[in-house]
């Protein structure tokens, strides 16, 4: 009579152990085929900021590489190990193993067991986060940041929920945030879910949400206070968005060219672009970029940093852009949103892990992921209250990086864990739909994914 409970109560607890394991050991197992060794740009702009944090010389950056959580994880892998690169991989694995168990959670509080278990072992061997797990980018961080968030967020959904779990809430939104600014969206998502949620009692949601601001502000003002003293200029976290919105909607912008992240007035893109078109449309947008150019460098020479110098002259005109040209912004901002949702987007520098392989891996992972999980939003549309803060969350980091700012595949890579959720429950309701007609469901699926797997190819081919 004894057992039975215990064993009920132990059972989730064995499935999170189980995901965990699984997910930790198929990361560790790439992070061990990787070099002592930096592949991307980024990872060595960060490495370089860890670096001095390891030696006690501060954090020195120019303000756009001002999002701190990860250098600081990166600065005390060196503190304790030295410079291995191993270590700090096998750290993110620890993170994305530990992810793939906030997923299951979720899964759990808001689809079922079921949904919460395949959610959480799809996550575990997912390939595009297997492949962060080795990166030496914010993402991982972020991601697992992100899970902390909407774990809590889903928890404090509880009717007896105390304000308590908006402050951990905040606080981890606050440490999403300043892994990458962009995250702060996620605020506003998470209250609208929570008041949603509520129905009638929606004020009694009030001071979770106060809670909420309170825990983030009392963790990211601090930062906010420090980039004051250290810029002279009011940078909450990191710089950069003027000039990025700039570049997603300007005269010579494309919207699917992933080289418009190269776009800078005089820059060699920028000319390329500049030398197609008529020649009293080039002489005029030179007149004016050469003004632009000259602003940005004389700002340079007082605030002392590139990023914030271009922000103040550029977001103005992006601005206007926008505000005289709605349509082609629309136009521009749907490319972005098909490339945020390509399997792997164009990227300005090559390596090895730029080659068809990795492009045909990422393709048979994600598409397959991406048409289950828009069968489950559709199917989970009847539970909309229930469910919204996952819809919320992924339309929130969408209409951010694409439809304003340039975009690439790894921005949408943090909601990928919120698709493979709602894959998961259009996986559980197949199933049941399946067997209640009498079907082999195994048969059913096994059919489904070699359809799946046979146009994945053909649709990565179209984005490109």
């Amino acid at each position: 009579m004894n057992r039975a409970p215990s064993k009920r109560l132990a059972s989730p607890v064995v499935a999170g152990v189980l995901i965990f394991i699984v997910g930790l050991g198929a990361r560790a197992l790439w992070a061990m085929t990787l070099k002592n060794d930096l592949y991307w740009a980024d990872e060595r702009a960060f490495t370089e900021i860890a670096r001095h944090l390891a030696r006690n010389e501060g954090y020195i950056s120019e303000s756009y590489r001002a999002n701190p959580v990860f250098p600081f994880y990166l600065s005390l892998v060196f503190r304790f190990f030295g410079e291995n690169l191993f270590v700090a991989r096998l750290g993110q694995c620890i993170a994305g193993a530990l992810t793939c168990v906030l997923i299951y959670g979720i899964g759990v509080h808001l689809f079922g067991r079921m949904t919460g278990v395949i959610s959480g072992v799809l996550l575990a061997v997912y390939p595009p986060h297997i492949y962060l797990s080795g990166v030496l980018y914010v993402e991982c961080m972020l991601i697992f940041w992100g899970a902390v968030t909407a774990y809590l967020a889903v928890r404090s959904m509880q009717a007896s929920a105390h304000s308590a779990w908006g402050l951990a809430t905040g606080a981890a939104l606050a440490l999403a945030v300043l892994t990458r600014s962009t995250l702060i969206v996620w605020m506003p998502s998470v209250w609208l879910a929570w008041l949603w949620q509520a129905r009638a009692a929606w004020r009694t949601r009030l001071p979770l949400c106060g809670a909420l601001l309170l825990g983030s502000t009392s963790v990211i003002v601090p930062w906010t206070i420090r980039n004051y003293l250290r810029f002279h200029s009011f940078v909450p976290v990191s710089s950069g968005f003027g000039t990025l919105l700039w570049q997603a909607n300007n005269p010579l912008s494309t919207g699917l060219d992933h080289r418009d992240w190269d776009l800078f007035p005089n820059s060699a893109v920028w000319n390329e672009r500049l030398a197609r078109l008529p020649a009293e449309q080039q002489s005029a947008l030179e007149s004016q970029y050469n003004a632009v150019e000259a602003r940005i460098r004389e700002l340079n020479g007082q605030l002392h940093d590139q990023s914030l110098a271009s922000d103040r002259v550029l977001m103005p005109l992006a601005v206007r852009y926008i505000a005289l040209h709605p349509l082609q912004t629309l136009v521009r901002s749907c490319r972005r949103l098909r490339l945020l949702f390509s399997a792997f987007s164009p990227t300005i520098t090559t390596n090895e892990h730029t080659s068809v392989h990795y492009k045909a891996v990422a393709a048979l992972s994600f598409y397959p992921v991406l048409a289950l999980a828009v069968l489950g939003m559709t199917l989970s549309l009847a539970r909309f209250r229930d469910v919204a803060l996952l819809y919320l969350l992924i339309a929130s980091v969408a209409a951010m990086t694409a439809l304003l700012l340039g975009t690439q595949t790894r921005y949408r890579l943090p909601v990928d864990p919120y698709l493979i959720l709602f894959a998961s429950a259009a996986l559980v309701r197949l199933w049941s739909w399946s067997a209640s007609r009498g079907r082999d469901p195994t048969v059913d699926f096994a059919r489904g994914l070699a359809i799946l797997m046979f146009v994945c190819p053909p649709i990565h081919c179209s984005v490109f």
